[in-house]
């Protein structure tokens, strides 16, 4: 998302990327980046029984592939921004190889007590792997964070958790940069992107990504909500990519919430990633969008903007101390329904009431590609002129 801009702010940019053939590569986003731009890949494990991690499976090769382009390019400067935290173990790694420095970028907690919590769900892989997991990132996390020159994140409170849990962290520049809209994305998905529904006279109102347990919330009380308030008829509610991998279903049955709580109204669910352009040609094409957050405040999911920037009705029912439901306030956005400890039933009631037929005017409250990678690049010259 930043390759497209870098130049504009006297940066340039490359990738070290994995190859596996289970990431299900679209060629058409190579129209999405700069042509010029060079991209290294390294080979990775394949899957075996007790070992799916794509970090874990590829970490080594990575690192090979990283000290060869090191030692030929001589960075300035390594950004890692991916969810496969094991990786940013390779950041003190090549620091101390190649003396080169190097930002984290927190797009979820790594180390996190939320499925800690009581009343929490299981956590994704079960609870073996979520003690295993979390057990290394509390022994990794204090050496990356202490050897790091830099850290973003999509929200304040993740950045927040860091300087709590690290106290000697607070000399390190950290910044909270959500991601933002590429205009490059937004015209090649209407040009190559191809609408993941069959064209129909039904109105779709479309939620497209992962359906979390920390989610649940917030789908009980929309779909109580159509039992108050029934949605028009000839409305149909689409649920797309509600889990990563198309053969497992989501963590949240959207469907079966709809059988309980409002039969009468048609919901379909489809699991499974959806590729970036084919996901803009859908908010593109629906005729309403909707968005589940998390019960997590911290939480600022990235899409959001992705939604804004079709302009179209939205609901939004997110949490009410959270990044997400401040700048739905700050937009005025009609849909945006926020929650904190109020019962399901009482959060049903506030959005049966809401009227959320205009569409979303976000102006210039938008977080383009261009001012994202402005705040980064801003980031990285501060942390290179401390030389």
């Amino acid at each position: 998302m930043m390759l497209g801009s870098l130049k504009e702010y006297g940066w340039s940019g490359q990738i070290l990327a994995v190859q596996t053939p289970e990431a299900g590569a679209d060629p058409r986003l190579g129209e999405t980046i700069p042509k010029e731009t060079e991209i290294r890949r390294s080979r990775c494990l394949p899957k075996l029984p007790g070992l799916s991690s794509l970090g874990w499976r590829a970490k080594r090769f990575l690192e090979r592939e990283g000290d060869r382009w090191i030692r030929e390019q001589r960075p300035d400067l390594i950004y890692f921004t991916t969810t496969l935290f094991d990786l940013f173990a390779l950041g003190p790694a090549w620091k101390k190889k190649h003396g080169v420095r190097y930002v984290l970028d927190y797009q979820d907690p790594w180390v996190t007590d939320y499925y800690e919590k009581p009343g929490a769900p299981e956590p994704p892989g079960g609870r073996w792997k979520y003690r295993i997991g979390q057990w290394m990132a509390k022994k990794t996390e204090p050496i990356c964070i202490r050897e790091a020159a830099g850290v973003t994140a999509v929200s304040e409170e993740y950045l927040d958790q860091l300087r709590r849990r690290y106290p000697q962290s607070g000399e390190i520049p950290m910044r909270a940069i959500p991601f933002g809209v590429s205009e490059v994305d937004w015209e090649k998905g209407r040009e190559l992107g191809e609408v993941p529904w069959e064209k129909t006279d039904e109105k779709v109102w479309l939620n497209l990504g992962r359906l979390a347990p920390s989610m649940t919330k917030a789908l009980e009380a929309f779909f109580q909500s159509l039992a108050i308030t029934s949605p028009p008829k000839g409305t149909k509610i689409l649920f797309l990519g509600t889990s990563y991998e198309a053969e497992k279903v989501s963590e949240v049955d959207p469907a079966g919430l709809a059988k309980r709580f409002c039969p009468q109204v048609k919901v379909e669910a489809k699991p499974g990633r959806v590729p970036l352009l084919d996901a803009v040609k859908a908010l593109q094409n629906a005729d309403r969008l909707l968005f589940f957050g998390s019960d997590d405040p911290g939480y600022m999911p990235s899409r959001l903007y992705q939604y804004l920037q079709a302009k179209k009705p939205l609901l939004a029912i997110l949490h009410k101390n959270s990044p997400a439901y401040r700048l739905g306030e700050k937009i005025g956005m009609p849909g945006a329904a926020g929650f904190s400890n109020e019962s399901v039933e009482g959060l049903a009631k506030k959005i049966a009431e809401y009227n959320w037929e205009r569409p979303v005017n976000p102006g210039e409250s938008i977080q383009t590609a261009s001012k994202m990678t402005k705040e980064l690049c801003g980031l990285f010259e501060g942390i290179l002129g401390e030389k």
